[in-house]
């Protein structure tokens, strides 16, 4: 269970990771029109994306180990009215991948993708001659079609260890084995059951990168369009945006409680009607369990990407969009490019090597929002405050504390305020403006009192350890 009401600094500066490329941005396009060879997969997206080049040739000598002979080109269009100068881009030139990109919300909607037909429907490809499946071009066990809106199919998010599974386990003090039967399995059977107990329905506090494939995130990491208190339209998105927006609803309503013993939002399970979970589990041990295993909830596609359906290399496309979304290796090249050269891995936690990077970006993924909100005057994300919420949060367990809840009464108008902040999400930064967007930031959390919270959230954990 995740901390939830800095997730959405947290995903979004995670992803600005990859904005490393001293590429000069210009509102034309910007590529290399020497490379049009046969074997280029070329690949559009908006120049707020910028890959470093060093990373596209390790992802490019790795695709060439394993195999594939075809190699990426980026291609980086304009940002404003970015889906209209790809159409005018593909008027005279081709693409094969096409891409909203990174930090393009509002900009490159995923709806707007979808409803510009740029996009191949994957059935069609599957109806060819070749006899090729879906599952030729993706591992079988990490990738299943997820077939929606007029037949699309989608690359969905691989890469965030999710299963593919919903658990309800419910009360049997409120919820009676008739009423368990009865279960739909839907979260407004949820809602209905709430209603007539008077009990709240628990839930694990998740993270949308588990969830979330629509603004073009980082696959490994994976990223989120807001929050799970978050608002957003979901015209277009798929089953699981249609339980995550009654949850939301239901959270508003005073439906559904979070429980998040790092964010001091633990409730006391044993006095709701019913617990909802998303993927592995140890369970309550309450008798009346329901299992979705179907289509899978956490089984996502993106709107975000696709193959351009007048691509001369459909299927060769595919096959180097699912080595960069499903392959591991292939992935953290794309993202960080060459391990030990440009970055290093220490426990799960990046930093890069490179001395611009290390200190103008955020060095350590792993707790980046709690590091971006470092009250030193250091030129990067380090500091006392770094050290302290660090160690605060990595002290926490999930199982001693359950029962632990933060009592914000005291701060009632601050707490009030950063969460608000907080649910806002994280600015729309362009690369050069990073740090001064992260300041800005910063002093809105510094401003709303973040350190009295913080401060009560401490003491009462605290004591409640004793």
């Amino acid at each position: 269970m995740k901390r939830r009401f800095v997730i959405a600094i947290t995903a979004v500066i995670a992803l600005v990771a990859v904005l490393l490329s001293g590429c000069e941005q210009k509102d034309t396009v910007m590529e290399d029109n020497t490379l049009k060879e046969d074997n280029t997969i070329r690949w559009v997206t908006s120049n707020l994306t910028q890959i470093p080049q060093s990373n596209i040739d390790e992802v490019n000598r790795i695709l060439k180990k394993k195999g594939v002979d075809y190699e990426i080109k980026m291609v980086y269009l304009a940002d404003e009215d970015y889906v209209n100068n790809v159409k005018t881009y593909l008027e005279d030139d081709d693409a094969d991948i096409v891409w909203c990109g990174f930090l393009t919300d509002g900009i490159c909607e995923p709806a707007e993708l979808v409803d510009s037909d740029l996009l191949y429907k994957l059935d069609d490809m599957l109806k060819t001659e070749s006899g090729k499946a879906i599952t030729d071009y993706y591992p079988e066990e990490s990738w299943k079609a997820v077939k929606y809106n007029d037949g699309y199919y989608y690359i969905q998010n691989t890469r965030v260890g999710s299963s593919e599974q919903y658990y309800v386990e419910f009360n049997p003090d409120y919820v009676s084995e008739e009423v368990f039967k009865n279960f739909d399995g839907t979260i407004q059977g949820l809602s209905d059951i709430q209603k007539k107990t008077g009990k709240m329905i628990a839930m694990d506090n998740i993270r949308l990168e588990q969830v979330d494939a629509f603004s073009g995130c980082s696959n490994y990491y994976g990223c989120l369009i807001s929050d799970t208190d978050g608002k957003a339209d979901i015209k277009y998105y798929d089953k699981v945006y249609e339980y995550m927006k009654i949850m939301n609803e239901m959270y508003y309503d005073g439906v559904l409680a979070y429980n998040d013993p790092q964010d001091g939002l633990s409730v006391d399970v044993n006095d709701c009607a019913a617990y909802l979970r998303f993927g592995y589990v140890e369970k309550n041990n309450w008798p009346y369990v329901y299992q979705y295993g179907g289509d899978s909830v956490l089984n996502l596609s993106s709107a975000s990407i696709g193959i351009y359906k007048n691509s001369s290399k459909k299927e060769a496309a595919l096959k180097v969009l699912g080595m960069v979304l499903t392959d591991k290796e292939t992935a953290d090249a794309f993202l960080y490019g060459v391990k030990d050269l440009d970055y290093k891995l220490d426990n799960g936690v990046i930093s890069f090597l490179d001395e611009e990077s290390q200190s103008t970006y955020v060095r350590e993924l792993t707790h980046a929002g709690y590091a971006a909100a470092d009250k030193t005057d250091s030129d990067g994300f380090d500091g006392s405050r770094y050290e302290e919420l660090t160690k605060f949060w990595k002290s926490l367990d999930d199982k001693p504390y359950i029962g632990f809840y933060f009592d914000s009464s005291q701060c009632s108008e601050e707490f009030a305020k950063i969460v608000e902040i907080y649910n806002s999400g994280f600015p729309n930064v362009r690369n050069p403006e990073l740090k001064k967007s992260i300041d800005a930031y910063v002093k809105r959390l510094e401003d709303a009192g973040v350190d009295t919270v913080y401060d009560q959230m401490n003491a009462q954990l605290a004591d409640f350890k004793g």
